[in-house]
């Protein structure tokens, strides 16, 4: 007996052809069908899962070269017999066949993939210590308590319109290393166009010294939250934002990468909206 359409799992096509769920089919595990039946063989290529049933089958790992049965539609069943007890010696010799000219193909392949690593380890020795792209970025570049530097979007119709960078600490939010990255951050920019003193000397927010501190309680560093993906380069770390600062053409190269023919969710960034890290 099936049961059609479960409310909230897959689509009825996959469910309209699920087995009763006996106490005995909720039990079974994979591989206690091997060679038997698809619904629990450990070979089943894909296909949704349920009490570790393989419901719409896709076909089997073993014969895949030659089991084309998962392109017809009324093949889709987690019950059906076995490929090996429907096929023949000469349909098992077709797949042997095929499986070792994909050892040939796979080896020409691994040949290539390490003359590709040759190449790039080469390259490598020769490159500075640059910070990664966002989108290389691991899932931890961004350590709890780490000081990071902040591009907030202003948007006055003047000169200062665009990114202003602001200092911030990484803190645990939504998502914290799992492609997510949450901060506080000063409310004042201090750089890009940011706050100044009278003498013009931008403002250092780890700054321990009584100066400094009596001059952020002036103009108000009050805290804020934020948060952004992970993969973004609206968020950098303190140190890569002084790297860059230290070599402003790298950065100019870095963040074209990061915006030329890219977009965040559907938003386009320019690079000329970024100020150049300057030497706090």
């Amino acid at each position: 007996m099936s049961k059609k359409g479960i409310a909230g799992w897959g689509s009825s096509e996959y469910c309209e052809n699920e087995p009763e769920w006996t106490e005995e089919n909720k039990n079974r595990k994979q591989g206690d069908t091997d060679f038997e039946i698809c619904g629990w063989c450990r070979h089943v290529k894909c296909g949704s899962c349920r009490f570790s049933c393989h419901l719409d089958p896709s076909g089997c790992d073993l014969m895949y070269e030659y089991d084309d049965r998962w392109q017809n539609k009324d093949g889709y069943l987690w019950d059906r017999p076995c490929v090996f007890i429907t096929s023949g010696v000469a349909d098992l010799n077709y797949t042997i066949e095929s499986k070792k000219r994909s050892i040939k193909s796979h080896n020409t392949s691994i040949k290539d993939i390490k003359k590709d690593i040759v190449i790039i380890e080469e390259m490598k020795e020769k490159m500075d210590d640059r910070p990664s792209l966002p989108g290389m970025r691991n899932h931890d570049h961004f350590g709890l308590g780490e000081p990071v530097m902040v591009a907030k979007w202003n948007d006055k119709k003047d000169e200062t319109r665009g990114y202003h960078w602001r200092p911030g600490t990484v803190v645990y939010g939504y998502r914290t290393h799992d492609g997510m990255v949450s901060f506080h951050m000063a409310e004042e920019c201090i750089c890009g166009g940011g706050t100044k003193p009278a003498d013009g000397k931008l403002i250092d927010p780890y700054d321990d010294s009584a100066e400094a501190k009596d001059l952020s309680e002036k103009i108000g560093l009050l805290a804020q939250c934020g948060g952004c993906g992970n993969a973004v380069p609206t968020v950098i770390l303190r140190s890569e934002y002084e790297w860059f600062a230290a070599h402003p053409k790298r950065w100019e190269d870095w963040i074209r990468a990061c915006t030329v023919g890219k977009d965040y969710n559907g938003k386009i960034m320019s690079p000329s909206w970024f100020p150049i890290p300057v030497v706090l």
